[in-house]
């Protein structure tokens, strides 16, 4: 991954979740895609720096999870390194995304 990348990687998730409970503070319930934030509460989506896809969002019922797919160019799911490991036995394991998760 490129210095750009690195840096902008956290920016990226940080500017999504505050307005991701932007949205959850004023309509009661979080999106159920991250297109609902746009335009009120974010100008873009933010890109996934591998793909250049739209970050990935799974919405649970009180908690939330941004990622992208990481270098290896492959969606897992939202697993990260740990649960790729439980998944596929293979230490370390070949692929796996970068999640954050956030929850109350």
């Amino acid at each position: 991954m490129g210095r750009d990348k690195k840096e902008k990687h956290p920016l990226r998730f940080w500017l999504t979740v505050l307005a991701v409970e932007r949205y959850r503070r004023e309509n009661g319930a979080l999106p159920e895609t991250l297109e609902a934030l746009v335009p009120e509460f974010m100008t873009e989506l933010p890109r996934d720096p591998f793909d250049n896809a739209p970050l990935r969002y799974i919405k649970r019922d009180r908690s939330f999870t941004l990622y992208h797919i990481g270098p290896d160019g492959i969606d897992d799911g939202g697993l990260d390194m740990n649960e790729m490991i439980e998944k596929t036995g293979e230490k370390p394991p070949k692929q796996h995304d970068w999640p954050f998760t956030v929850g109350w």
